[in-house]
């Protein structure tokens, strides 16, 4: 978890200490992974992750927020060969509403519904 102290310090225009817009105060991400090392399913790999960013400015004049979100993560992958690693992974598991980036009052990004994606690692 971190702090961002992202603020407007001088300006001609601005009042100073208004937040940037879209820049939280706190967010934070945390991810972890489990390897089977032995057995049956030796290689096999299962994770997860939570990401959290905090409630942020919608502009400049700091006249609207936009509400905080977090967002579940999961993986799976199996190594194979000591070389290759097919893994699925699905982000925003909980198929959350939410807005990723405010541009102004009513034009906001909106983040990415539950999304699931293959994919291949190769070492070298």
């Amino acid at each position: 978890m971190g702090s961002l102290d992202a603020e407007v310090t001088r300006d001609t225009v601005l009042a100073v200490g208004n937040r940037l817009r879209g820049i939280p105060r706190w967010s934070g991400n945390l991810w972890t992974a489990y390897h089977v090392c032995r057995g049956p399913v030796a290689g096999l790999i299962l994770g997860g992750g939570v990401t959290y960013v905090g409630r942020r400015a919608g502009n400049l004049q700091d006249s609207y927020f936009i509400s905080g979100y977090t967002r579940l993560n999961l993986t799976a992958g199996h190594k194979i060969a000591d070389r290759y690693r097919p893994a699925v992974i699905v982000r925003n598991i909980t198929n959350r509403i939410y807005i990723e980036q405010p541009l102004a009052l009513t034009t906001n990004y909106p983040g990415a519904p539950r999304t699931v994606s293959a994919t291949l690692a190769i070492e070298l």
